[in-house]
């Protein structure tokens, strides 16, 4: 995956600062498929936090994106199928059809996430439960290599929580 220079400006910006410019977290997708591609953890990590923040459904071209860029398993997949099963209603299709078509998807990347999504969808017991894990629980899909390093990425998290609610005061 090729960055636009905008892109990689954000990067190289993050990569000195720890936050995500303004562009970077407009292409929080693009950033996060090119951090899987270099293996850049914190980097996917800050991405997903990014996407999860916005808390809104992808668009499915963008889901065609990520599913034909990303390994099967990978934490942003897991997620975008736990969200669109936990806020998925038939009207947001309204705006944004879903191409199962094997011109627009011939590996049938789609076909399988909507398959997913149905058989979640079918034993949900309604839409937008609050305490979904996919809204609730980001570090659920932050590829935490053990229960010491969550536990110090928890603390962490809590830690800017705490000094940033201190500030804003």
């Amino acid at each position: 995956m090729n960055l636009t220079g905008r892109q990689l400006k954000g990067f190289v910006t993050w990569l000195y600062t720890g936050d995500l410019t303004e562009c970077a977290r407009k292409n929080d997708t693009d950033l996060y498929v090119f951090a899987d591609q270099v293996d850049i953890l914190a980097l996917r990590r800050a991405a997903l936090s990014e996407i999860v923040r916005k808390d809104k459904l992808l668009t499915y071209d963008r889901l065609a994106y990520i599913h034909s860029n990303l390994a099967r398993g990978s934490p942003l997949l897991r997620w975008v199928t736990d969200h669109y099963i936990a806020h998925w209603q038939p009207d947001h299709d309204e705006d944004d059809s879903c191409p199962l078509d094997s011109d627009t998807d011939p590996d049938h990347n789609l076909a399988r996430f909507v398959y997913q999504v149905l058989k979640g969808v079918a034993i949900r017991d309604d839409v937008d439960l609050p305490g979904c894990r996919c809204c609730n629980d980001v570090c659920e899909y932050h590829e935490h290599p053990s229960k010491e390093e969550w536990e110090a990425s928890m603390l962490t998290r809590l830690f800017f929580l705490l000094t940033s609610a201190s500030n804003s005061d």
